[in-house]
């Protein structure tokens, strides 16, 4: 599978591509990742990923670094509205991943869906 990543990268360059996003439901939850987003790096693509922050960690810390960004997605000010779209704990993983990544100095972008019956918790999320 990693061959068919290389190839696929390999390909969009060639054509081309000058950034990649890397999605998935987690994308850290392949463990081949790391290898296929520092492919992307090395080929020169401006690499970003987007994650729930659940695999974001020291592990990873020298990847995170060479990224251009990381969306991590938070779709609530509020825990107990966060968690009950992901899953309880949900929110304090995705805060806690926000701020390690910001901590390194990797630019951090929130990912969130919107709903009806939470428009009035976009202003906190924002603030």
């Amino acid at each position: 599978k990693l061959g068919e990543w290389k190839q696929a990268i390999d390909v969009t360059r060639k054509y081309g591509a000058e950034s990649a996003l890397f999605t998935g439901g987690e994308v850290m939850a392949r463990k081949d990742s790391p290898e296929i987003i520092g492919y992307a790096l090395g080929q020169g693509l401006l690499t970003s990923i987007l994650s729930n922050g659940l695999k974001l960690n020291g592990q990873y810390e020298d990847m995170l670094q060479e990224l251009e960004r990381v969306q991590i997605s938070l779709d609530s000010a509020s825990p107990y509205s966060h968690d009950v779209r992901r899953g309880e704990g949900s929110w304090k993983v995705a805060r806690q991943a926000i701020d390690y990544t910001r901590g390194l100095d990797v630019p951090v972008e929130i990912s969130t869906t919107i709903s009806t019956d939470r428009l009035d918790e976009l202003v906190e999320l924002h603030t």
